[in-house]
């Protein structure tokens, strides 16, 4: 578990990294978004597989023979991405400009407003994991606490299938909207909905008995992963791309992504005791208040990159952003193919404007020099040296 957390652990920030290293800060936010619904499909298979093998003939060593099979088939994806990796070939460096190691970068980067982003995007990762490796990890358990009455182990397994299943559909209907609503509000709007849908679980967990009580709790509970898969679970994974800038991004991905992680950790640890002495309702109420701090640390303490602004290149067709790093700092990146100076945009787009202008009189030229062609109109003497008096 080791191993497999620190391969892990390493793939998230490079992942998000990677998906967003080229383009636009909002190109870059929509292909590590496209990049992150595979979580969901592999997130069902183990279920799935596992589903599938209790359908087995049982034995004295079936349940390890289980185990095992899962474990390993998980090698093959993770062996595929290491094969086409290793084929993938290197940008090679066209400026000959001295870049900024990462390590340069960073430092910089540490004296900027960057470090109250970090609390923002690390913040609203660990609250958001609190709650949802509570919920995520301890699934079967909060099964058996809605089926009361000893459902079978397939039953539990298909119904514990269906969860990630539902995160799947919110992942479809996620990617989609954060192109439109932007990751804050997104993230934001996620979380808030998951806290309401955890208080709603407790009130019919508690106060609401009724015949179909353990399918309406199922309901909610599916409801709950759809809207965390669909907003915050996307959006805390893109959050750090649209707050940093490039030079450091996978260093602050990867710090924002370890807070989550120790959120993962202490969901997953204080859960079984607030379970022992609460119940369900009572691990459902830090759920919904961590959500709520979550969407908080969101709103308040995270401020995006400013890349509204993007002016086109007329030469190479290109858009590129306008970026809030320093004059000096692109230069010693050697971004100026990639972002403009925010002194620099308006002259750049005046300058856009004048060679348009310019091609534009020169073809009236050419079509007024036709038409007196045509009529047999000698063309005007474009020398003013040569100009009678």
């Amino acid at each position: 578990r080791f191993l497999l957390g620190v391969g892990v652990g390493g793939n998230y920030p490079l992942s998000a990294a990677k998906a967003s290293s080229t383009g636009t800060i909002e190109e870059a936010v929509s292909k590590a978004g496209r990049a992150f619904f595979w979580q969901g499909p592999g997130a069902v298979a183990p279920y799935f597989i596992g589903w599938l093998l209790l359908h087995m003939n049982p034995s004295d060593d079936i349940t390890s023979f289980q185990f095992r099979l899962i474990m390993g088939l998980g090698a093959i994806p993770a062996s595929v991405i290491v094969y086409f990796m290793y084929r993938e070939n290197e940008p090679k460096e066209t400026s000959g400009k001295k870049k900024l190691t990462s390590q340069e970068a960073l430092q910089k980067h540490e004296q900027t407003h960057y470090r109250q982003t970090l609390v923002g995007t690390g913040g609203t990762w660990l609250f958001f994991d609190i709650a949802y490796y509570g919920t995520a990890i301890y699934a079967p358990v909060i099964m058996k606490s809605i089926f009361e009455d000893g459902a079978p182990l397939t039953t539990i397994a298909l119904h514990s299938a269906i969860l990630p299943f539902c995160g799947i559909l919110g992942t479809l209907v996620g990617v989609p909207l954060l192109r439109v609503l932007g990751a804050p509000i997104l993230n934001a709007a996620g979380l808030v909905m998951a806290a309401v849908l955890y208080s709603a679980f407790i009130y019919v967990k508690s106060y609401a008995h009724f015949q179909s009580q353990q399918n309406m709790l199922f309901s909610l509970l599916c409801a709950i992963f759809f809207v965390l898969m669909g907003g915050p679970n996307i959006a805390t994974y893109v959050l750090p791309v649209m707050a940093f800038p490039r030079s450091v991004r996978a260093t602050y991905h990867g710090r924002s992504g370890s807070l989550g992680k120790v959120g993962a950790m202490l969901g997953t640890f204080i859960f079984p005791f607030i379970m022992d002495s609460y119940g369900i309702s009572g691990v459902f109420m830090v759920q919904s208040v961590a959500c709520f701090i979550s969407a908080m640390c969101g709103i308040f303490l995270i401020k995006p990159l400013e890349a509204d602004s993007t002016v086109g290149n007329q030469k190479t067709g290109m858009v590129r952003m306008v970026s809030d790093m320093d004059q000096d700092e692109i230069s010693e990146a050697g971004l100026e193919q990639e972002v403009y100076y925010r002194d620099d945009t308006l002259a750049e787009a005046n300058s856009v404007a004048i060679q348009k202008m310019q091609a534009e009189i020169t073809g009236l030229n050419s079509k007024i020099d036709a038409i007196m062609l045509h009529l047999r109109i000698p063309p005007l003497q474009k020398d003013p040296a040569a100009l009678p008096e």
